[in-house]
Parts: C-alpha cells; structure tokens; sequence
C-alpha cells in the first residue's frame, strides 16, 4: 500500500510538472450582454461583434500566444441577472476581464461588482454617471450621453429652435439623458415644455405624445419624419474621404460584419468592436496581468476605433473617465449628424 501510495503521488506529481495548468494557454474574456429581451437589438449586435473577432483572434494565434477563450452571458436587459452573470465571471470563471453590459441601468448595477472583484469592466453603454464618479476598474466606449445631447442642443441652435418636448423611458440611461438633457438645455437657450417619462414596458404612448402636439413645440415632427440623431461614422463609412484616419478600420469591420452574419453592422455593435480591441491592445502591450493591462487602459492613446480616435480621458492621476474621440475638432469627440 505505501509503495502504491508513493507511485500515486509520483505519477500525480509527474503529471503536474509537465502539464500546464487549465487556462495558463488561454484569457477568459466574460460577456454580459442582453442578447435576447427588450434590449436584444443592442446586446446581439454586440455579441455577434465579439465573437467574430474573438475567432479572427485565436486563428491568428490568440494574443501574445495565448488564445481567448469568450465567455458570454445573455443578461436580457435585466440589472439583477447582470448582477448574478457578473459574480459567477468573476467569482467562478474567473476572467480577465468582462465587456458590457449593453444598457447603462445594468452597468451602474455590476460596477461595485467589478471594483470589488479587481476586474476590467469595458462598458458598452453611454450614460455618464458610469465613470463619473470616477471608478478604478470600470471603463466605457460609447460617447457620453452629455456629448449626444450637447450636439443635438448646437443643431437646434442652428435651426432656430428653442422649445422642445423631452420623452425619455425609466431606464437608466432614460434617466441618466433626462438628467443632462435638463442640465445642458439653459445653457443653449432651450425651453422644455413637457417632460414626460414613460415605462420601459409601456406599449401605448399616446398619452404622452398627446401632451406633446399640444404644447406648441418645435422639436416633434409627424411620424417622426425629419428626425436627425448623433452617431459615430460606421454609418457613413463609405462617405468619407480615403485619408480619413477611421475609414479603414470602419470599412473593414462593416465588411466582415455583413459578410459572417448577412446583416447591416450597427454602430452599437461598434461599442462592443472598441471596447474588445482597447481590451485586446492592453493584453498585447502588458500581458496577461490584470492590473498592467488596467493601467494600460487608463494610458492608452491615438487606438483607432468606430468611436473615433481613442484616448483615456483622466480626472485625476489614477482613474479614467472614459474612451472617447479625438478625430474630431474639440467638443465634438466623435459624433456627428
């Protein structure tokens, strides 16, 4: 029995010296996205996006070696379950790093989560209360909902509109919008007339359209005809000039995109596209070490994605505010009518 026990534990130790252990040739890359439910057409974009350049990663050889391996957990919009997928990444799976969620009301739920764990949180979603306050481990590629509602108020000036009616859902990012949409409105000599919150799951807005038509707006067309919104240029890619320093890269994510999933790429889907390759940029440049690859996050400069030009924005010495533009002119950072 003894000569057994000792060939037992030779051979257990044998198998330990030569084999490497489960995960030291792969990152796990966690996901919480909503890629079913009321928020499906932003989180299955988004899921999509990173599963086609996780596969373009590991056929070229994975990063630095080591292939990714994706993890993704379909929160369906819902801040609880956001909660639960983003312990069992972190606690269980125990990942590199997570990106999303794809709403703003799911992101504020996980971001304690994340700076408790000590793990990267790439956020695919806008609202600016996600990294303001500012947040060590948690990190966003959308521009921020202040920058959206600052462009359409400086397109407003120029159509000589100065009274609006505000509809906004009981979201998080409803309410984070409403919050700057309020703020900013003075300050562009704009009147808000009515300001009306729906319910997420509200079916029937008449009510509240109602109230609009009657309050002498100017900024509610019929049937939405003329509507002009803030976007990043994967939508007009092939509009802009050849030396534009985004075409290519926006050209080539919209080919691969359309071509794996017979669909029109999304500019949501974007977010998703930029917070991988931001992830991806810290590993190549820091390795597989979750507080080099943070740090290398919060220093990154002049990464080309469908945002923009991507660069960290600092409030203090430490933290970053968020990913955003810098392709175009200052106040701008990367949205455009």
């Amino acid at each position: 029995m003894n000569i057994l026990r000792l060939m037992l534990c030779a051979g257990v130790f044998f198998m330990m010296s030569v084999s490497p252990t489960c995960g030291e040739d792969t990152i796990k890359i966690g996901a919480v996205l909503s890629v079913t439910g009321p928020a499906s057409f932003l989180g299955a974009p988004e899921a999509r996006t990173i599963e086609m350049l996780t596969d373009e990663i590991n056929t070229k050889g994975g990063v630095n070696g080591k292939k990714l391996e994706l993890i993704i957990k379909d929160s369906t919009g819902s801040p609880e379950k956001a909660i639960s997928f983003a312990k069992q990444l972190i606690e269980k799976e125990k990942v590199f790093a997570i990106i999303g969620p794809s709403t703003s009301g799911e992101t504020m739920a996980i971001k304690n989560v994340a700076e408790e764990g000590k793990t990267i949180l790439m956020s695919c979603a806008a609202a600016e209360l996600i990294v303001n306050p500012v947040a060590k481990y948690v990190f966003k590629t959308p521009q921020k909902d202040s920058c959206a509602v600052t462009r359409i108020f400086q397109q407003m000036e120029k159509m000589r509109i100065s009274r609006i009616g505000v509809l906004t859902s009981n979201t998080g990012f409803g309410k984070a919008d409403k919050e700057q949409i309020e703020k900013l409105a003075p300050e562009h000599g704009i009147q808000i007339l009515v300001n009306e919150v729906y319910d997420k799951a509200a079916t029937d807005l008449t009510a509240e359209v109602t109230k609009l038509k009657a309050s002498n707006v100017q900024a509610a067309g019929a049937a939405a005809e003329g509507v002009i919104f803030p976007a990043g240029r994967l939508l007009v890619a092939d509009l802009l000039p050849a030396k534009h320093p985004q075409k290519a890269v926006l050209e080539s994510y919209k080919k691969a995109y359309e071509a794996k999933y017979k669909e029109d790429v999304s500019t949501i889907g974007g977010h998703a596209y930029d917070a991988f390759v931001i992830l991806v940029r810290a590993i190549r440049e820091a390795g597989a070490d979750k507080e080099k690859a943070r740090t290398a996050i919060e220093n990154m400069k002049g990464l080309v994605g469908t945002g923009g030009c991507l660069t960290s924005r600092r409030t203090t010495t430490t933290a970053l505010i968020s990913i955003h533009s810098r392709c175009l002119p200052a106040g701008r950072e990367g949205l455009l009518f």
